[in-house]
């Protein structure tokens, strides 16, 4: 029986975040190429690179209201907030009660419009989303001033 071949590393997750190193070992056992990005204090940049495309990975935990409507617009601003970092944003939101793949989408489609309305364009090209339900995967349609 063929054993999948492990993705590699490039950097140190020394630095990292438990969720960070976790997402990272997910990739790398899935055969992806991760690359940790160093902090600098030059400004906000993305976490990771995957198979060579940047990426900032949120985690989504403890909101306090969690009806459909307030875990939408936590998610929302969870992925507004990667915004300046990377336009490929992964929220994990596994350890948020009450996350569901109809709320992530709902959530990512509302940051999606306040991207559009940003007076420096949109920005968003992917947004994941990681709950106990699934995965989503969702791409803004551009949006044509």
């Amino acid at each position: 029986m063929a054993h999948p071949v492990r993705g590699k590393l490039i950097g140190s997750t020394e630095r990292l975040t438990d969720a960070e190193k976790m997402y990272i070992q997910e990739m790398l056992d899935g055969g992806r190429t991760v690359e940790v990005i160093p902090a600098t204090n030059l400004g906000r940049s993305a976490d990771f690179k995957i198979d060579g495309k940047s990426y900032e990975l949120k985690t989504m935990t403890n909101v306090a209201n969690q009806s459909s409507d307030g875990l939408s617009k936590a998610l929302s601003s969870t992925i507004m907030n990667a915004r300046g970092q990377s336009g490929n944003v992964i929220v994990d939101a596994r350890g948020q009660a009450g996350m569901t793949s109809e709320i992530a989408e709902r959530g990512a489609n509302r940051a999606f419009g306040a991207d559009a309305k940003m007076p420096d364009g949109q920005k968003f090209e992917s947004v994941v989303i990681i709950t106990n339900q699934g995965t989503v995967y969702i791409t803004p349609k551009k949006v044509l001033k």
